[in-house]
């Protein structure tokens, strides 16, 4: 393969993408993520030659002079010299199957809070994930835009033909305005497939459904064999007293966002029979775990990341920049819930709503579970980030 065969790309510098023992300029990086893509889009053809100093930093590249490299895409794998060319769907797949779980997952999400989109990032190129189909709420036409600018970003082999379920006749604009800040500009599309759909499909497939967002997509339920939800609450009677934190103690119910956005739909999931096993990820214990500084430079510190984290790490960086005490991690953990439950602890439940607020009450045998205590931060760390750190959480 020559260089002049390849769509897309940027001439770089490896060391000027490159501090020393697999540090790396995260500007740089995403610069180069962000590089001119050719008329069909980025190219999702890797080299035939690894640069190990680049390679460190999870980039694969092909090599055409001595001193520069066309950086083609960002993954997190080390790849030896001599490699044929191959889609980036193939070598996502066949990373798949060194973990000893991968699962399909659905994301049902919402683009106003950016933990969402960070979500979308990370799932996109997690190697135990395999992100079968997307739906949005409200579902409008610069969302359906938003996502597949993400996906393209980050070099998912099914970007183009992802199916991402929206409401066709939305036309209020339903981003904040840190995206923009974040991701540059994207181009609106309008939904090509209505959300009801979509979710079928994916039950259909064995798909994990991972709710980020307020329900109101989801009002015909469909036959998910399990649902990871970021929402719900937990209060004392349920949280054993080491595990309790301040902000929430002596309380029995709270407002939570998702439930509440779409209450009459979030309580019929939970007494549905149709859905299997139900798992509740509580706001109080997301309010627990926050990307603040000291996590983004551990995620710095990796000595290879997958693109969807560089693009995270990225938006971390202007977020931090307007929020010094960080950013709690909703979705992120919901998600690493859904690759791996036994990162948190859980109780059987019975959930109900009183005067507008979620609570709890223990049930035994339950096919609802609700998380009192994420019990491994350092086992979420390296599922987050797909690592084997030794670092200090």
């Amino acid at each position: 393969m020559r260089g002049d065969d390849l769509r897309g790309g940027l001439q770089v510098n490896p060391l000027d993408c490159c501090h020393g023992k697999g540090r790396y300029d995260d500007h740089l990086l995403t610069k180069a993520l962000r590089g001119p893509r050719g008329e069909d889009g980025p190219s999702n053809v890797l080299g035939e030659v690894s640069d190990p100093v680049v390679s460190r930093v999870g980039a694969v590249v092909i090599r055409t002079t001595p001193q520069t490299i066309l950086l083609i895409s960002l993954v997190d794998d080390f790849f030896e010299d001599g490699v044929s060319s191959q889609h980036m769907g193939d070598i996502h797949r066949n990373r798949c199957k060194n973990h000893p779980m991968s699962i399909k997952i659905h994301f049902d999400m919402e683009t106003q809070d950016p933990d969402d989109v960070m979500t979308l990032a990370i799932l996109a190129t997690h190697p135990r994930v395999d992100l079968v189909s997307l739906t949005l709420t409200p579902g409008g036409s610069d969302q359906v835009g938003l996502v597949k600018h993400v996906l393209e970003r980050v070099g998912h082999p099914r970007a183009r033909i992802m199916q991402v379920g929206g409401d066709p006749q939305r036309g209020k604009a339903s981003v904040s305005a840190f995206h923009e800040k974040w991701l540059g500009k994207w181009e609106s599309k309008t939904p090509t497939y209505i959300a009801q759909d979509v979710l079928d499909s994916a039950a259909r497939a064995g798909a994990t459904l991972l709710t980020g967002a307020p329900l109101k997509n989801l009002e015909r339920i469909p036959p998910f064999k399990r649902w990871v939800a970021q929402g719900g609450f937990a209060g004392d009677s349920v949280v054993p007293l080491e595990y309790r934190i301040p902000k929430f103690a002596g309380k029995e119910t709270c407002a939570t966002f998702n439930f509440g956005g779409a209450p009459k739909i979030a309580e019929a999931m939970l007494e549905s029979p149709e859905i299997g096993k139900k798992l509740l990820v509580s706001k109080n214990v997301c309010h627990g775990v926050t990307w603040d500084r000291s996590f983004h430079q551990q995620v710095k510190a990796l000595s290879k990341i997958t693109p969807g984290m560089a693009l995270v790490l990225h938006g971390m960086n202007l977020y931090l920049s307007k929020n010094p005490e960080g950013k709690k991690l909703h979705d992120p953990l919901a998600m690493v819930v859904a690759i791996e439950p036994d990162v948190c602890e859980f109780r059987d439940v019975e959930v109900y709503r009183q005067r507008g607020e979620w609570g709890s009450r223990l049930k035994e045998g339950s096919d609802v579970a609700i998380t009192v205590a994420l019990k491994d931060r350092k086992r979420f760390f390296e599922v987050l980030t797909d690592s084997d750190y030794s670092g200090p959480i």
